[in-house]
């Protein structure tokens, strides 16, 4: 009987194997990768290089501040525009990725060109699960709010002279109890929808005719059934990373303890130079991790088809 071709996926693939498989593509194509996180981390950067100058020359000089009505709108602008170039960078690994994954390689250029052609619906994707994000953590500051209004205004009427407040604590008790459920439910959320909407930019770096709400769709229906499965491969991938971050946490403090010398920590020159190296820092760790991270996602994406639809893939433009 003739060898599987691939070295990566020979039939549907359990935690540890999506792992090791992700590992191993990461290894192989570490240069090209590598290149592709590069110059999207490049671009992740800019935004925020200039907000050095910009913040020193308006310090520096305390006039020209109306300016900043132009300033800021264009600096934004171009914040939303380097972003985007990021997430088509981190798509064309990912489809790199997947047609290695399905014995279609393709050609470093052109998988650049099918990304930055859809550049936008990158970042609309990632525009939209910030949006989610931000409302499952509105909704639950909301409740948690109405509940704690609601506990103290029970306190006040229950126990309305404060010398006997401590005789009743069970509302504040309940309250906390409640806060705790309910912070516990969001993390739960944020990751049950981060596992369901794990591969949402792979449909729209391998398929044709895939937009934005299209390749959250696809992703979604893909990780029916699987979302906890793909929770605990990101859950171990993030455990990988630990040692690189580990090591970025401690240059930032390095760097804090310098210039401390120089500057007071209260002083806006301090926190811009913190946050500003804490920033980069974690871009270059980025450069790193983010071929790894689409890697890994390649492979789950290829495991969920190869479950649902079969091994016999192919890109769909191809």
């Amino acid at each position: 009987m003739a060898s599987n071709p691939n070295p990566y996926l020979v039939q549907p693939l359990d935690i540890g194997n999506v792992v090791s498989a992700g590992i191993q593509l990461y290894r192989t194509h570490f240069k090209q990768y590598f290149g592709i996180a590069l110059i999207a981390t490049l671009w992740a950067l800019l935004p925020f290089l200039l907000v050095i100058p910009i913040v020193l020359f308006y310090t520096a000089v305390q006039t020209y501040y109306g300016t900043l009505g132009l300033v800021v709108p264009a600096w934004i602008v171009l914040a939303v525009y380097c972003s985007a170039k990021y997430f088509a960078g981190a798509g064309a690994i990912a489809r790199l990725a997947f047609g290695t994954l399905i014995n279609q390689p393709e050609s470093l250029d052109s998988a650049k060109r099918y990304a930055n052609s859809r550049i936008w619906g990158f970042w609309n994707i990632n525009f939209l699960l910030t949006l989610m994000y931000l409302g499952v953590y509105f909704v639950t500051v909301v409740v948690l709010l109405i509940v704690l209004s609601a506990t103290g205004i029970f306190s006040l009427l229950t126990n309305p002279d404060p010398t006997t407040f401590a005789l009743n604590p069970a509302p504040l008790i309940l309250a906390g109890l409640f806060t705790l459920l309910l912070l516990l439910a969001m993390v739960v959320i944020f990751i049950w929808l981060g596992s369901r909407f794990a591969v949402a930019d792979l449909p729209l770096a391998t398929e044709t005719g895939s937009n934005a709400t299209q390749s959250l769709g696809r992703s979604w229906n893909l990780t029916y059934k699987s979302a906890w499965r793909i929770a605990l491969i990101l859950f171990i991938t993030f455990l990988i990373t630990i040692p690189l971050q580990a090591l970025a946490q401690i240059l930032v403090s390095t760097f804090n303890a310098i210039i401390a010398v120089s500057f007071p920590q209260d002083s806006p020159t301090f926190a811009l130079l913190s946050f500003s190296v804490g920033y980069i820092l974690g871009l270059v760790a980025g450069v790193v991790v983010l071929p790894l991270w689409q890697s890994i996602k390649a492979v789950i994406y290829s495991d969920l088809r190869s479950r649902r639809e079969g091994l016999g893939l192919k890109l769909r433009d191809s």
